[in-house]
């Protein structure tokens, strides 16, 4: 009966000498390469794409990535015409959180907060779908300051806004949607974690369960 253990055991062995002999390289010469395409990026003969910060020989300053043309803005976002006023900067140092207000322009974000409140109507329609993506979000963004009943006991930061206060209870849709967006006090701005759509459904939430 023919016996195939050498045979196989010659072939494991060359099989072993030709991954020793694919590895071996040098600084100058790093062994052999399979997809070298995938492996550089660039301007490298071999890169087949370019990221985000690779230097770029194609465009005239040598970047990769693309101011946007102008007038253009994100998928998402609606522009307003309220200017930034400036939030509250948070820094960590030495263990301990500082807040920064220097840049922060309190008496013009009122006047744009009171405007906000006559301008702006909420474009979203109330449904059930919307409240439960509402609180959704309150929960996620919101209760960890102002507390799930929105009365200002959150775990993050004692003694926040209550939001059933009767000063509260008096601002506009319009205006709840400003504190969101551009933010207040030590509030900083949620533009950049929360959509348009999804702030205005932050809104129908609060004036539906927490306000009232």
């Amino acid at each position: 009966m023919t016996s195939y253990k050498p045979l196989i055991k010659t072939g494991i062995i060359l099989f072993l000498i030709l991954i020793m002999l694919s590895c071996k390289g040098t600084k100058k010469d790093k062994g052999w390469e399979y997809f070298p395409d995938m492996a550089y990026t660039g301007d490298h003969p071999d890169a087949a794409v370019y990221e985000a910060y690779d230097p770029n020989s194609n465009f005239k300053d040598g970047k990769t990535s693309r101011r946007p043309v102008k007038g253009t803005i994100p998928r998402g976002y609606t522009p307003d015409n309220f200017p930034d006023r400036g939030s509250i900067s948070v820094k960590l140092k030495n263990g301990k959180y500082s807040m920064n207000f220097a840049t922060m322009d309190d008496a013009k974000k009122k006047e744009d907060a009171e405007k906000a409140g006559r301008e702006l109507t909420n474009p979203v329609p109330i449904t059930d779908k919307v409240l439960e993506r509402g609180k959704r979000l309150y929960t996620r963004n919101c209760a960890v300051c102002h507390g799930i009943q929105g009365k200002g006991k959150g775990r993050v930061q004692v003694g926040a806004i209550d939001l059933t206060s009767d000063k509260i209870k008096s601002y506009p849709s319009g205006r709840l949607y400003y504190v969101i967006t551009k933010g207040n006090l030590t509030m900083p701005t949620y533009a950049s974690q929360v959509s348009t759509n999804d702030r205005w459904k932050i809104v129908h939430y609060l004036e539906k369960e927490i306000i009232k």
